[in-house]
């Protein structure tokens, strides 16, 4: 009932008791400065347009969520990949389709590994939060299943460089917009910087909560849920 009211009445919550090791999160926040400091020609050789998929790195200002640039784009750097086949609690688990463009820096030993160890408790994790929302639709546990089993998934890491103040709308890290996606498991970290806008359009602060993560409905779960699960939009 909790969840239902959340996603019907908010489309954000947090997530605790999660299941995700603190450790493998703290891995993938010390992998991310390992892998945006890399030289960015080291970067553009993993660039999407690379990838047959848009798989791999999306450099500063190639993004434009935010309206108010001008057309300037979005103010961050993202490292994007999908799940291979994967085996999870001993059942194997089919990757995304696109799994074939992902591409992996070279000069970053042990990287590949450890991303794609995060992208297997996101899978996990992703599975329960499927059979919660059938429960908060008043539906059998296992009704999304079938319909999830190939599911499309990307793992993102970003990069936000910081911006000297005042705010400026024209100067965001991401612009403001809603995710096109079912879900997505948000980790943050310690500084504050997502909002996300309420039904009287204010923006409202979204802090990081040690020990969770934020999820927020897509556009295809609210598709799916008839508009009752919302999709907020949130910068």
């Amino acid at each position: 009932r909790a969840l239902r009211d959340a996603c019907a009445n908010v489309g954000f919550f947090y997530l605790a008791n999660h299941g995700v090791p603190q450790d493998l999160i703290d891995t993938m926040f010390a992998e991310s400065p390992r892998f945006f400091g890399l030289p960015l020609p080291d970067k553009m050789q993993l660039h999407v347009k690379q990838s047959p998929n848009l798989c791999g790195y999306v450099g500063m200002l190639d993004e434009n969520a935010n309206p108010l640039t001008g057309g300037k784009g979005d103010l961050h750097e993202a490292f994007d990949f999908v799940p291979p086949d994967l085996e999870i609690d001993g059942e194997r688990v089919p990757g995304d389709f696109c799994h074939v463009g992902n591409l992996w820096p070279d000069a970053l030993p042990g990287f590949q590994e450890r991303m794609i160890r995060y992208s297997i408790a996101m899978k996990r994790l992703s599975r329960q939060i499927f059979r919660a929302f059938a429960l908060a639709l008043d539906l059998p546990a296992d009704y999304l299943d079938e319909m999830t089993n190939r599911a499309m998934t990307l793992i993102r890491i970003l990069y936000y460089p910081s911006q000297p103040g005042p705010m400026d709308e024209t100067k965001l890290g991401t612009g403001a917009h809603t995710d096109h996606e079912c879900f997505t498991i948000l980790c943050q970290d310690g500084i504050q910087a997502l909002q996300v806008r309420n039904r009287r359009g204010q923006w409202i602060d979204a802090p990081r909560i040690p020990g969770t993560f934020v999820v927020n409905i897509g556009d295809q779960m609210a598709r799916w849920t008839n508009g009752l699960f919302a999709s907020t939009v949130h910068r």
